[in-house]
């Protein structure tokens, strides 16, 4: 069974699961991956049904280096999927989880030759901030995305410098991209620039 087309359902969908402006609330003050991540993986639980088991954070007792952040077990206790998470909050530099997926992909691709493989990056955006440096004990990497919303960049920069970091380390894979409407924190808009990776292909000489 193909688990990306569920997945990116349940991703493109994702903020109706929460109050207003509470994904823009979690994204700002903490890292996203693991709320998006535990809120991900009860919709593929009710989705799949009681034949398939959704494990978060998974560890095969048997091979005691086998670590996932989403694991879709058979009845046989058998990984059918694998998804493994990456949250990116400030902004710029994206380009660097670019190394995370290929560490990620080899390990479970050495392990488990015959199970599908999903790496999901999330990356927060806003276009503004809050002025008072208070924000800075609540808004992680508040410096940071304050040079980002100075220097006006944008979404779509965001993407580019993510698909330059995948040509230069020759990832190849099929790609979709999602932009999450998280609401607003202290009226500034956020979004949450979700990437999406399935058929991941690491050309090993260049890596």
């Amino acid at each position: 069974m193909k688990y990306g087309k569920l997945l990116k359902t349940i991703i493109s969908s994702i903020h109706n699961n929460y109050q207003t402006d509470e994904l823009a609330y979690l994204s700002l003050t903490s890292k996203i991956e693991n709320p998006l991540r535990d809120k991900i993986a009860f919709e593929l639980q009710k989705s799949i049904g009681k034949n398939k088991i959704v494990c978060r954070e998974w560890t095969n007792n048997r091979l005691s280096k086998s670590k996932a952040d989403i694991a879709i077990l058979d009845i046989y206790g058998i990984p059918e999927c694998i998804v493994e998470f990456k949250a990116h909050s400030s902004i710029t530099g994206i380009g660097e989880w670019s190394n995370s997926l290929i560490n990620d992909i080899r390990k479970n691709q050495e392990l488990y030759e015959q199970t599908e493989m999903i790496f999901v990056l999330f990356a927060n955006f806003v276009n503004g901030i809050p002025k008072n440096q208070i924000f800075n004990h609540s808004i992680k990497y508040y410096d940071s995305i304050s040079k980002s919303v100075n220097r006006k960049y944008s979404l779509e920069n965001q993407k580019e410098t993510w698909e330059k970091s995948l040509a230069r380390k020759n990832i190849i894979s099929d790609f979709t991209n999602y932009i999450i409407d998280a609401g607003n924190y202290q009226d500034n808009k956020v979004y949450i620039n979700t990437f999406i990776h399935e058929n991941i292909i690491i050309n090993e000489q260049n890596n």
